[in-house]
Order: C-alpha cells, then sequence, then structure tokens
C-alpha cells in the first residue's frame, strides 16, 4: 500500500468532488449542513483513552501498545534506547502527543484525536450539531443508495481562550455506492486559504482519513474503520509522521521522515536560486554537491551553473548516537503485525536514491537540479532515445517493486519481502486485532 499515493488522491477528490457531475445527482440531503459555522473554544486538546462513556479509539492506540515488550521478552540497552527515542519523536508536542504509563497509551494531547473525538462522540454535552447532522445525511444516503454523497465543511474553527483562532479545519464525509465504502478526513492548517490547496494541504499540520464499509457506519458513534491513515508535519516542514493502521490485514505501520532544505535566502527576489544571504544552520553539515553542473561556475556556452555549494541543510536525526546503524537516518518505519504479535523497525539512510548517468553510481536524496544533471548525460549518451531516471530503493527498508512501481510477489501472490530490521521483537497480543483477512 503507497500511503502517500492513497492521502495525495483523497486530497485531490475533496478539492474536485463538486466539479463532478455524479455530485449533481446526489440527494440535496446529503449537503443540507454543509459550511455551517463551527467555532470550538479550546484550552487543550486532551483526549482520554477507553474514556467511559466514548466509543472512539486513539489514531496510535493499539499500534502503541503494541510496542510493550511481551513477558520475557527483552532488549538490549542500545536496542532500548533506540526504542525509546522512536516514542520521543512520535510523541513529541507537533504530532501525536500521547502520554505512555508503563508503556500503555493512556491519553492524547493533540487536534487531530481531539476533532475526531468530537465527530465520534455520543456525550450529548460535547456533541456538535453540524457533526451529527453531518453523520446523519451520510447514513441517509447510504440507505438511499441512489448515488454519491457528498458533504464538506471548510467553516470550522478552532479558538483559544482569548478567542483568537488558531486552527481551521474540514471534515468532508462521503459515501459512493459505486465502490460501497464511506470516507471521512479532517484537514486541520494554520490558515482558512490552506484548506483550498492540494499543495498547502500536504503541507497541513494534520491530516486524517478513515475509510469504512457502509455497513458498519454509524449514524452516532465511533465507526469502526476498515484503514486509517494520517500524515503530520511540523511548523518548519522539515519533519513528518505517516500513520497507517490496516485493520483488514492487521498491520500497523508508523513512519518518519525528515528532508534537506535549503538555506535562508533573500526572499524580496523572485529567484528560487539566489541565496544573496544563505546560512546554514550547521555549515558543517551541509550536502556535498554530486553533479558539477550544480556546483556554479559557467558553462560551455558562457551560462551560470545552479549553485547548490553550501546551500543545502542535511537533516538526520539518531535513534542512537552510539550505534552504528542507528544514527544519521532519514527515515524510520515500525511495523506492527498484530497476528504475530511482533514488532519489526526499519530505518534508512536516505529518502531517495537515483543512479547516476554511469548506472554504478548512488545519488542520495538527489537535488532537482542534480536529477536534470543525470537526465541531461542520458540524453547525451544515448541520442534519440528518451531517458528515465533509474531509482535504487533501500533494500533494508523499501519492499521490491517492478518497474511500474508495482509490489513484488510470489507464485502465491505473497509480497516478497527479504527486508532485515535493524530491531525486531515480540510485542504485547491486541486480542481485537488477532484476525487476518486473508482475502486481501
Amino acid at each position: 500500500m503507497n500511503t502517500r499515493k492513497i492521502i495525495a488522491l483523497v486530497l485531490a477528490t475533496l478539492t474536485i468532488s463538486a466539479c463532478d457531475p455524479a455530485f449533481e445527482t446526489t440527494s440535496t440531503l446529503c449537503a443540507i449542513s454543509q459550511d455551517e459555522a463551527v467555532r470550538l473554544t479550546v484550552n487543550n486538546y486532551v483526549v482520554t483513552d477507553n474514556e467511559a462513556g466514548s466509543e472512539y479509539k486513539l489514531y496510535l492506540g493499539d499500534i502503541l501498545n503494541a510496542l510493550k515488550l511481551a513477558d520475557g521478552e527483552t532488549l538490549t540497552p542500545d536496542q532500548q534506547t533506540a526504542l525509546n527515542a522512536i516514542l520521543a519523536i512520535v510523541n513529541d508536542s507537533d504530532f501525536m502527543n500521547y502520554t505512555l504509563v508503563d508503556g500503555e497509551v493512556t491519553q492524547a494531547n493533540n487536534p487531530l484525536d481531539f476533532m475526531e473525538s468530537l465527530i465520534a462522540t455520543t456525550d450529548s454535552d460535547q456533541e456538535i450539531d453540524a457533526f451529527v447532522q453531518a453523520k446523519k445525511q451520510i447514513a441517509d444516503g447510504i440507505a438511499a443508495d441512489d448515488g454519491l454523497c457528498a458533504y464538506s465543511n471548510r467553516n470550522i474553527a478552532v479558538t483559544n481562550l482569548e478567542n483568537t483562532i488558531t486552527l481551521y479545519a474540514e471534515l468532508f464525509m462521503s459515501y459512493s455506492p459505486f465502490t460501497s465504502t464511506t470516507q471521512t478526513s479532517v484537514s486541520i492548517t494554520k490558515s482558512a486559504a490552506a484548506l483550498n490547496s492540494i499543495q498547502e494541504r500536504a503541507e497541513a499540520p494534520y491530516f486524517g482519513f478513515v475509510q469504512t464499509t457502509p455497513e458498519d457506519f454509524k449514524a452516532r458513534g465511533y465507526t469502526q474503520p476498515v484503514v486509517r491513515q494520517a500524515v503530520m508535519n511540523n511548523p518548519e516542514l522539515t519533519e513528518s509522521l505517516i500513520i497507517d493502521d490496516d485493520f483488514d490485514y492487521n498491520l500497523g505501520q508508523i513512519e518518519f521522515a525528515t528532508v534537506d532544505t535549503y538555506c535562508d535566502r533573500d526572499n524580496t527576489s523572485a529567484d528560487p536560486n539566489d541565496f544573496e544571504t544563505c546560512t546554514l544552520e550547521a555549515p558543517d553539515t551541509a550536502r556535498v554537491v554530486q553533479k558539477t553542473q550544480c556546483a556554479g561556475g559557467i558553462d560551455e556556452e558562457g551560462n551560470a551553473l545552479t549553485d547548490e555549494v553550501n546551500k543545502i541543510q542535511v537533516r538526520t536525526f539518531d535513534l542512537n548516537s552510539s550505534v552504528s546503524g542507528l544514527s544519521g537516518l532519514k527515515r524510520f518505519r515500525v511495523e506492527t503485525d498484530y497476528p504475530n504479535s511482533e514488532v519489526r523497525i526499519y530505518v534508512s539512510t536516505y529518502n531517495e536514491a537515483i543512479y547516476d548517468s554511469n548506472g554504478e553510481t548512488i545519488i542520495e536524496d538527489p537535488t532537482r537540479c542534480e536529477k536534470q544533471a543525470v537526465l541531461d548525460e542520458l540524453a547525451d549518451l544515448t541520442p534519440g532515445e528518451g531517458v528515465r531516471l533509474t531509482a535504487v530503493t533501500d533494500p533494508n527498508y523499501d519492499l521490491p517493486t517492478d518497474e511500474d512501481g508495482n509490489l513484488l510477489k510470489d507464485e502465491n501472490g505473497d509480497v516478497i519481502d527479504p527486508r532485515i530490521p535493524i530491531i525486531s521483537f515480540t510485542g504485547i497480543t491486541i486480542p481485537s486485532r488477532l484476525s487476518r483477512n486473508e482475502a486481501e
């Protein structure tokens, strides 16, 4: 499952769905309370796990609880340090901000869980009329089963106790009789304008997506998901966290990644390569330019070349700075295989890599300039032929794919997985997640 592609498709759907001719044939009951103003005054975003009278399940409740070591299971001190670092990253205030006691989740304090708990609440003192109406309309659309039923509300604002708006949100819900699925998504941004931009949605602090079956959809209360996903970005857009919890296959995943960033430049210039005032946070960790075409100077025709020397800040993190393989990282993925009560942790020192034009040298996290330089060299090597970049996956992080990006499978249709986790252990069993749908 390519989470990023799924979420990108959902984000695009939110923008264009109202233009779909099928939308015009939907019963008007599905859109009765669209864009009804919702104003939430919030002191904090605390949501208690398994709160009495609440059916809501925290996004990471099962995944994080499954990381608690089973009786008799041990980690080395170095491995435990790495696991603690993972939990600290996931539960940073920019992301999920969960509280764990003795390895078990007790509460969350983040806008995404908070907003979705309000949508799912059955507490009459906390219910939001617009959300109640929206769910009823989707339920009625499911019952009618005569066309696409969609609801969208971008008029949701969160204010603090001083009545200052701090966040803007959109609730989108839909039912499609053509795919027999219901979808719910919550986008949370810093500005109202960001809700109208696919690019800014992708950079939003919080985005949550849930897919359910129409048979399980509840007009009131928490609906059991089939798939539950979320994407979070830190304010500097240098770190992202992705959650993918599959309730059908019963595999939970958390992926964290950092990205290299261009250093500060003169923002009065329209030229993105104008680095008159360029200053790196840590000059000693500047990215080394991999292609001479991107190192400044003049080309054979007298044109100025792009200069990326000392212009790109490398962004890495350590899970354990004293252990080889757990430092200088760009990504980690935690997989919780619920049926087997197995936890697997994978790491990588790059997000993306390509072969240079010689077909041998690997360029990790290439810049756009470096990619274009490789394409130009390949074009010179094969005049008149189409050229393309060749991706290099990390064999101990990325699942192998064919040329079209499809996961490789064996003769039984099972995904081929040759990866070796850097840490693996037996976690506690989550009884509700033991069954695997083999049909998937």
